[in-house]
Formats: structure tokens, C-alpha cells, sequence
């Protein structure tokens, strides 16, 4: 085992390592194309604020002071959870490093209308309509007008070398614009910084569908089966260990043709967890139609190193399905746990 060859170890944790980097890399530059695979579902903002206010607690200590403030009749919206957590964390963590030795970091939500005559005093591409705008804002050093303009230029930043990519804040506008939404930015020298981000609130005909709630099965990992298609031996394993490391249950297939029979027995099958490209004729979207044939209700998610697979497995462009949410290989469990949390719904 490697834990007997620290050497061997140490290379393949720096391995590692590069290769996650290098993920994280490529999502947030994605995301500022508005080219980042996301999975929208109906949400409430508060739950989500107060997912990453706990995690903003931890990560700024004592001496911020990290607050927010949530109207009651807050809109549902459309959006990615976890990218809209990522979205909330980088501008936290951002306000924090403009407020060196301690300040107070404000979360807020609150519905708005916003008709022609403001949508095109914020941009000449922000249409008018319902949004629920959340902002973040600092009470740090704010930033100069130039530094105003670029901030949301992907690679742009006013850290030292080694203290960020750059790249946070791009990520932001990314998510915003491909959600269907807009963000903005107000900071004065010496007084703070204001981030707000809109995101179009939840049509009426989508009303019926309780927010959050991607299915009616217990959020619990450790209450999951998990059928595990995967064509790649390595792969495959860190798959396996991700998803025991979780609690989940896990029978494995190296292809299509090996999952069919474990779909057409009486075995437990929660989620379906598939790479798209393999061999064997068949790819993973095919298994998937064919595994909601079979076990209509079953829960599936995809996954792929490409960050469009579509472009391989579809050169053409012909089926543009997107039913299916996609995770973008490597992914760390973290990022596993919770696209399994937001298909089978919470505890």
C-alpha cells in the first residue's frame, strides 16, 4: 500500500492535488463563459444563506461579525444550490479580505420588480421581471472606481501572488448570467463594498413543485443504494471509497451491458451514479433512458471528464438532453455528497 512508501505516497497526493486544481480551474473559467454544467431546481434562498453564513462563521473567526437578513415572504427561485453556495462563499471570503483586523460582513434578501426603466440603468442585457436580490455586503476598505470596472475580468485581482486566482469573482457573474440573472457591484474608498446578485424568481406554473425538494426519499447517505456505473478501474474505485466514505451501499458495473441485468433484478437501487463515455455500444445518457424505463422514479446523475460530453459522445448536437444533472470528473466527495443530497431530497 502506499501508506508503506511515503515517497510514492507524497507523489501521488501532489498528483492529486494538480489534477483537483486544475478541475477547479477549469470550472470557474466555465462558469464565466456561462459554459459550466449546472443543475437548476426550485430552492429557497434563506436555506441557502444559511447553509453558507455557517460555513462563513467558521471560516473568518471571532472577529467578524457575520449577519443576515432574510424577508419572510421571500420568492422561490431557479437555480443551482450548490453553485449558488459556491457563489455566496466567494463573496463572503472576498468582503473578508477587504476587512483586515475584523469588520461585519451583512447578507440580505429581499424581493424586487424590476421594470424597463431600471433593468437598463443596471445593464443594456438585464431584462426586466421578478427577482429576488441578495446582497452581500462589507464594511471593509471599498474599492476605486478602476478596480470597480475589472473586478468581475476573470484572472483580474488586487492580491499578492500565491493569495488567488482571480478567478472568484468571474465565477459569480457566470453563475449569475447563465441562471438568467445579473450581479453588480457598489464599494466606496474607506466605507464598503455592496455585491448584488438577482436571480429570477420561480415561474408561477412551477409554483406547485415545493422548493428544495428533489424527491421524497430521506436525504440520509447511509439509507442509499447506489448502482455505480464506471468503466475505468481506478476510476472506479475512488468512486466506491467516495460513496462508502459517505455511507452509501454500492453495487458496481463496469458498462451498460453489466448494469442491465442489476436494473432488471429485484435489487435496491436508489440513485444511479454513470460515467456517459464507454465502450460497449451503449453510453451513459442510453443506460439512463433505458434505467428510467425499467425503474420508472429512479434517481440518476452522470458524470463526465469532459465539461461537455455531449461534444463527444454527440459531435453533432443532435440530443440536447439535459434531464439529468452532471458532475464534471474529478470531483471531490463534498461535491458528490451533496448532488446526491439535492436529487433525493433533504432528510
Amino acid at each position: 500500500s502506499l501508506d508503506e512508501k511515503p515517497e510514492l505516497k507524497a507523489f501521488a497526493q501532489s498528483a492529486l492535488n494538480a489534477a483537483l486544481q486544475g478541475a477547479e480551474l477549469n470550472k470557474r473559467l466555465l462558469a464565466f463563459a456561462r459554459r459550466q454544467p449546472l443543475t437548476p431546481q426550485p430552492i429557497q434562498v434563506g436555506r441557502e444563506i444559511a447553509n453558507a453564513m455557517a460555513m462563513l462563521k467558521r471560516a473568518m473567526g471571532e472577529q467578524y461579525q457575520v449577519e443576515s437578513d432574510v424577508a419572510l415572504d421571500i420568492w422561490p427561485v431557479r437555480a443551482d444550490p450548490t453553485q449558488l453556495n459556491t457563489a455566496l462563499l466567494n463573496l463572503g471570503l472576498n468582503a473578508r479580505d477587504a476587512m483586515l483586523g475584523g469588520g461585519k460582513l451583512l447578507i440580505e434578501a429581499r424581493n424586487r420588480t424590476i421594470d424597463a426603466d431600471m433593468a437598463a440603468g443596471v445593464a443594456p442585457d438585464f431584462p426586466p421581471g421578478d427577482y429576488v436580490c441578495l446582497s452581500v455586503s462589507d464594511t471593509g476598505s471599498g474599492m476605486p472606481e478602476a478596480v470597480v470596472k475589472r473586478v468581475f475580468e476573470p484572472f483580474f485581482t488586487t492580491k499578492e501572488v500565491g493569495k488567488g486566482t482571480g478567478l472568484g469573482l468571474s465565477m459569480v457573474h457566470g453563475f449569475a448570467k447563465q441562471s438568467g440573472g445579473h450581479v453588480t457591484v457598489y464599494s466606496e474608498l474607506g466605507t464598503g463594498t455592496t455585491f448584488r446578485l438577482y436571480l429570477p424568481r420561480l415561474g408561477r406554473g412551477e409554483a406547485d413543485e415545493e422548493p428544495g425538494q428533489a424527491g421524497n426519499m430521506a436525504a440520509n447517505p447511509k439509507q442509499i443504494t447506489v448502482l455505480l456505473v464506471e468503466d475505468n478501474t481506478g476510476l472506479r474505485l475512488v468512486a466506491r471509497q467516495q460513496l462508502n466514505t459517505i455511507g452509501c451501499t454500492v453495487l458496481e458495473a463496469e458498462h451498460a451491458a453489466a448494469a442491465l441485468p442489476i436494473l432488471q433484478s429485484d435489487a435496491r437501487i436508489d440513485l444511479m451514479l454513470s460515467d456517459i463515455v464507454m465502450p460497449g455500444g451503449m453510453n451513459g445518457r442510453e443506460l439512463a433512458a433505458r434505467a428510467e424505463q425499467l425503474r420508472p422514479g429512479l434517481k440518476i446523475l452522470l458524470m463526465s471528464g469532459y465539461s461537455d460530453p455531449r461534444q463527444h459522445d454527440d459531435p453533432k448536437g443532435e440530443h440536447e438532453d439535459t434531464r439529468w444533472p452532471l458532475l464534471t470528473k474529478p470531483f471531490r466527495r463534498q461535491e458528490l455528497h451533496e448532488a446526491i443530497l439535492a436529487l433525493l431530497g433533504p432528510a
